[in-house]
């Protein structure tokens, strides 16, 4: 049904642009030759009708390709999640019957292994015989879905443990496209922005409706639809005229000047996933007074939505989700399933074309919540109990009024808190448990025995099988759950985590005297997390790298200091950092060895920083490894300011940073050779235990060589992920190098490489015409993004300063011949660029090789960090026995 109607329109106009992807284009009838052929190759794989053909694809030109096929066929599609553990993946596929799969590269081999069938994306299936031709015989052997057939099939979170499979027919969602261009008008020129993962119902419609009318689908590149900046300037670059929001990614996009400059050209913008707040639709209004705005409402078990609403600033205390779409009605009953009076809240019951047919291979669950209701004038209706609350305003709008359950929105992702407790229920160590949403974060409150499990095990079980949005930001350990007099959960009684959770469900110890309570002040400024007490663990409360770098700026800036990060790692609390300040001991300042993990008696390990300077990233390691050993981290010079840097200070550290004097940067060499002495300064002799992350393994490579050479014993080596140097491939122009380390900032920020705004900073960049400018500039895009808020221009001077020199000088690095074993961890990341190859013909004295199934930057990071503190412990061991 949804490709008749594409292809009139492709017959209407085959050379419009139908696709725009990062500047490549699909015409309307390119996209229907590719998709027939790959159609062919699916119909050959057994796809028609009535059956359902997987998808694990990141956006790109093949995404509406592989979407056309699978309807051409008549089968239903069903989107899966590339990103998502194997595990929960592999699940799917074989409990829901889905049939051939279209996959790339990276999922082939593991879904051939499960028994899958696989076609790839360009229509092959990897086999010697494939042709691309259809051999499905006559062409009267091919039969079109009828307008009951299903279209799709999406995975929603499900209150037993197991997602549920909503099946909707092509009728269904037919009729939703239809009336959107009734009530909107989407014209052939206009441009539609499809951001959202294909794993949500929305993305139906921004896929869908432009092809109906002739209109041109502008896909957002893999995870962009996360990145406000890189949205804008999509936006402005492509002339887009409609973008879909969640409100949250709405209030987050207006906050950004530039990014609503960017947005001024839209036609409309439309919301949906979750209740659109009323000061968010004022702020829209002030300052896009031009642009419309609409308010959606629908479940994923109706055809995406099912009310609409044409929001204005008309002073109303309220946004409401507005009324029925075509051929659909609503309902407000009270628990008799008879209709509420006006203004009465009840529970939202969906009738209509638009419903789902139900879940799939579930129909005791279809049947509970796709119910047969007969009205008082004996009337039957199928009615789809939503679970949402309710009310008719006095006009006949609807407003939402909460949850009859415990189903909540996560950033607009529908999250059933009883999958995330089946999930953590199989834990051996897990006695009972209950998830629970407190505001943006979901709270795991877990009975677990003494000494049974930790939380970071715990968080690990669940990364394992859940998505990344549904594994607990927090936890919370009792000795057994709240009940109710009747038996059941009381979930009122759950205490709140924070901050009383971090500290052992101490009260937060107030400051003693003016130097603690204003380090409490800056704690509390930067973590925004409620009261701070001068014994609460920074990284237990939410600190990281970046912010545990803006604490010591701030320290540094409001005592006259020049801490460096010791001053959190070594002193992680308020009343530490108090003494320090007071003891006024600067040797220990400028010191370069972080005694990361300082108990133990055994021969410690050296862990020598990566390319940013610090050894933050070792935290987890270090922790992983035991109490018995202790684990000291070597920082880079000039990571730390001589002084507070201000004004003009501030200028001519941006510009030390990128001008001439940096152009005698050091050597790896010399880089080693100072740690070397750091190292020796802490322990004059060996055995030594060195290891190094990426950039770090570098320096430790070099620094075995020197200790060598001096007549000192190294036991152990070990690279993590450390690529081998490529002159060719440094980046020596001054923008580049910057664009690569705003690219480092992010991934060590944990956000995923390829959402920078990489154009936008490329032309802002340009747009400056000094060194401090660009610094400038930068500091403003990084802490817009998220990545490193409120860091000053000197602070990031200084850093991509530290980054810079170990950058050009890893390019001039020539490793020597090694007369040393070496353990050598690679990740995917490095697999790819054949990074052990290189050193292995480098190391003749004995190389061992560990594959790590994680990326670069996932090696020093949980669930991974566990499996190489195992490796690395194992090796040390064995050394010491040696």
């Amino acid at each position: 049904m949804l490709t008749r109607l594409i292809e009139a329109q492709t017959r209407a106009t085959p050379e419009a642009p139908a696709v725009r992807f990062e500047g490549a284009e699909l015409s309307y009838r390119a996209l229907d030759e590719a998709a027939e052929r790959l159609a062919a190759r699916l119909r050959a794989a057994g796809a028609g009708p009535g059956s359902f053909v997987g998808l694990l694809l990141d956006r790109s030109l093949s995404l509406p390709v592989a979407l056309l096929a699978v309807l051409k066929t008549g089968a239903a599609y069903v989107p899966l999640d590339p990103e998502h553990p194997r595990a929960r993946v592999l699940s799917l596929v074989t409990g829901a019957g889905i049939g051939p799969l279209v996959a790339d590269d990276r999922w082939e081999a593991p879904l051939r292994a499960a028994g899958a069938t696989v076609v790839r994306p360009d229509g092959t299936d990897g086999t010697d015989d494939t042709d691309g031709t259809d051999s499905t015989g006559a062409a009267g052997a091919v039969r079109h879905a009828e307008p009951g057939d299903p279209a799709y099939m999406i995975f929603t979170s499900g209150s037993t443990g197991k997602p549920k499979g909503v099946v909707v027919s092509h009728r269904a969602i037919a009729n939703r496209l239809l009336w959107m261009q009734e009530e909107y008008g989407l014209e052939p020129e206009e441009r539609v922005v499809q951001k959202t993962p294909y794993t949500f119902d929305v993305s139906v419609w921004e896929l869908f409706w432009p092809l109906l009318t002739g209109a041109t689908i502008v896909l957002a590149r893999p995870g962009g639809h996360r990145e406000p900046a890189y949205l804008a300037e999509l936006v402005r670059s492509e002339s887009v005229t409609t973008a879909h929001f969640v409100p949250s990614m709405l209030s987050v996009f207006l906050d950004d000047p530039q990014a609503v400059a960017a947005a001024a050209g839209l036609t409309r913008v439309v919301c949906s996933g979750e209740a659109l707040p009323l000061d968010v639709q004022n702020r829209f209004f002030r300052l896009l007074p031009t642009v419309e705005l609409h308010n959606l409402y629908g479940p994923t078990e109706a055809a995406v939505d099912v009310t609409h609403w044409h929001c204005r600033p008309d002073g109303a205390d309220t946004v409401p989700i507005g009324r029925p779409i075509a051929n659909m009605r609503t309902h407000v009953l009270d628990s008799r399933l008879a209709e509420v009076p006006l203004g009465v809240t009840g529970e939202l019951f969906l009738e209509g074309v638009g419903l789902a047919e139900g879940y799939h291979g579930r129909p005791d669950l279809t049947a509970e919540r796709f119910i047969e209701h007969t009205a008082p004038d004996g009337t039957v209706r199928r009615l789809y109990r939503t679970g949402d609350l309710a009310r008719h305003r006095t006009d006949g709008a609807i407003e939402y009024a909460g949850r009859t359950d415990h189903q909540v929105k996560i950033r607009g992702l529908r999250v059933e808190p009883g999958e995330i407790e089946t999930v953590l229920a199989e834990h051996p160590a897990v006695h009972a448990c209950a998830v629970l949403a407190r505001g943006e974060r979901l709270v795991a409150y877990v009975v677990v025995p003494d000494g049974a499990a930790d939380t970071e095990q715990l968080a690990r079980h669940a990364a394992e099988r859940l998505p990344q949005y549904m594994v607990p930001g927090a936890w919370v350990r009792l000795d057994v759950l709240p009940l109710t007099a009747n038996g059941k959960l009381d979930r009122a009684a759950l205490p709140d985590p924070d901050p009383a959770d971090a500290r052992g469900g101490r009260l937060p110890a107030p400051p003693r005297d003016e130097i603690e309570s204003r380090l409490v002040g800056i704690w509390e400024e930067l973590l925004a997390a409620g009261p701070a007490g001068i014994h609460d663990d920074f990284f237990s409360s939410g600190g990281h790298s970046i912010l545990a770098l803006r604490l010591i700026g701030r320290i540094n800036r409001e005592f006259g200091e020049r801490l460096g990060v010791q001053a959190v790692m070594e002193h992680p609390t308020v009343a530490r950092q108090a003494e320090l300040l007071r003891s006024r001991h600067r040797g220990a300042a400028t010191d370069p060895v972080v005694r990361i993990q300082p108990d133990g008696d055994r021969d410690p390990l050296f862990l020598v920083h990566p390319i940013g300077g610090h050894v933050f990233c070792y935290r987890a390691l270090a922790g992983a490894l035991g109490r018995d050993r202790p684990v000291y981290g070597l920082t880079a010079p000039g990571l730390t300011p001589a002084a507070p840097a201000t004004g003009e200070a501030a200028g001519e550290a941006a510009e030390g940073a990128t001008g001439e004097a940096a152009e005698g940067a050091a050597s790896v060499e010399e880089l080693a050779a100072a740690h070397v002495a750091a190292l020796r300064r802490t322990r004059p002799a060996g055995p030594y235990h060195l290891a190094g992350w990426s950039f770090g393994g570098l320096l430790a490579y070099e620094m075995a060589a020197q200790l060598r050479a001096a007549g000192e014993e190294v036991a152990t080596l070990t690279l993590l992920d450390t690529a081998y140097p490529e002159p060719e491939r440094a980046p020596y122009d001054e923008h580049a190098l910057l664009e690569w380390f705003h690219q480092d900032l992010a991934r060590s920020a944990g956000t995923d490489p390829e959402e920078g705004a990489r154009a936008a900073l490329r032309a802002v960049l340009s747009a400056q015409e000094t060194a401090a400018g660009r610094i400038a500039a930068l500091a403003e895009q990084v802490a817009r993004a998220g990545i490193a808020p409120g860091v000053d221009a000197a602070e990031l001077a200084r850093y991509y300063a530290v980054f810079r020199t170990g950058l050009l000088a890893a390019a001039r690095y020539r490793p020597p011949v090694s007369h040393f074993p070496v353990h050598f961890h690679q990740s995917a990341t490095g697999a790819a660029e054949r990074a052990a190859d290189r050193w292995a013909a480098r190391v003749p004295d004995g190389f061992t090789l560990y594959e790590a199934p994680t990326d670069h930057y996932g090696m020093v990071r949980l669930p991974y960090v566990a499996d190489l503190a195992a490796a690395v412990r194992a090796a040390l061991d064995a050394a010491d026995a040696g």
